[in-house]
């Protein structure tokens, strides 16, 4: 807090570039009241039927009740710790969720490891071509995209076993950021300070 503001007209107080309304009505014939903390000066600007020379202060203490009570409505708005650690709760789910969908995972279903989408377009084309090809259905396109690690992508066919191998992999993808999750959750409400909850992350 380094300059502090008052407006008692509008029954307004600035502390740090925050505004509180606040009851000034005892700051009769003033209209404004600004002072620097960092040089321990300021000025008290009066209407103008009173005096057109702004008064020079050293001190803000006259004044302290009302700064007092324009801090506490500023401390009301700021969020609890409970609230806070919810917000960061949706935070890390927000991006779990999206992880899930946008990395891929390893499958060695074609016999060397290759990385596979993990998006519901592509989960949905692997149990639909799982699904037709068990239920004997031919010329069933059962090509995945993959790659190689060096993200060199191809298609490839899959048989019935391989494109079930590939959905437990996905599966496992899929738990793994769960049980991530989970952990994350346990370290987060085990939190107590912001300094501990800012250290908690997807």
């Amino acid at each position: 807090m380094t300059i502090i503001t008052i407006h008692p007209k509008q029954n307004l107080v600035v502390l740090a570039e925050q505004a509180a309304t606040v009851n000034c009505s005892s700051l009769k014939d003033i209209i404004t009241i600004e002072f620097d903390q960092s040089e321990n000066k300021g000025y008290i600007f009066y209407d103008q039927k009173v005096t057109l020379m702004p008064k020079e202060i050293t001190s803000i203490a006259p004044y302290q009740s009302l700064l007092d009570e324009a801090q506490k409505v500023i401390d009301s708005r700021k969020p609890t710790f409970a609230q806070i650690k919810a917000n960061k709760l949706n935070d890390i789910r927000r991006k779990g969720g999206a992880s899930v969908v946008n990395t891929t995972f390893p499958s060695d279903a074609l016999g060397d490891t290759h990385h596979y989408p993990n998006d519901r377009g592509t989960q949905a084309n692997i149990m639909s071509a799982l699904l037709l090809s068990l239920h004997g259905e031919e010329d069933v396109e059962t090509k995945l995209w993959h790659h190689d690690g060096q993200k060199n992508w191809k298609r490839a066919h899959h048989t019935p076993e391989q494109l079930v191998q590939v959905l437990k992999d996905s599966r496992q993808h899929i738990t793994d950021h769960q049980e991530k999750l989970k952990k994350l959750t346990e370290d987060l409400n085990a939190t107590t300070t912001e300094e501990e909850l800012n250290k908690i992350d997807w």
